[in-house]
């Protein structure tokens, strides 16, 4: 992660994956499956099949930093917001009370499958098995100096 190539290691050494150019931002493992978050789109590894997903025209300048991956649907924290991308079809995702181009600062899926969307307005839980409800919600607010 913030290397400006891919790499895996082979044979006792690392090697660069040819197929992914550019920046990688953050990685998801999935089974056997790598995921890589990078600039205008993301990537999947798996064995030596690598599969590049672009993101689409309208989220220019866009860079994956969180991944988050719950069966056939992944999760993409990015610094345009939070999306969505299943069966080959990206979705732009609202978080409540936040701009729709929060930066997403953390995404982790716990062990009842909900998913928790970290921004710097705050930090909602989505039950996504349950078409996206909000199951919590707390706002940070961050004191200034001499207060």
């Amino acid at each position: 992660v913030g290397a400006n190539k891919l790499f895996e290691w082979q044979q006792q050494q690392l090697q660069q994956v040819s197929a992914h150019a550019g920046p990688v931002f953050q990685m998801f493992r999935q089974n056997d499956t790598l995921w890589i978050g990078g600039q205008h789109g993301f990537a999947s590894l798996q064995g030596q099949q690598y599969s590049w997903y672009p993101a689409p025209a309208a989220a220019e300048a866009i860079q994956i930093s969180e991944l988050a991956v719950m069966g056939s649907v992944v999760y993409l924290g990015t610094n345009k917001g939070l999306y969505r991308w299943q069966k080959d079809s990206w979705r732009k995702l609202d978080l409540p009370g936040a701009p729709a181009s929060s930066r997403i600062e953390l995404l982790y899926l716990d062990t009842q499958q909900q998913l928790w969307v970290s921004a710097r307005t705050g930090l909602c839980g989505f039950a996504p098995r349950q078409r996206s409800v909000i199951v919590r919600r707390w706002e940070f607010r961050i004191p200034t100096a001499g207060r």
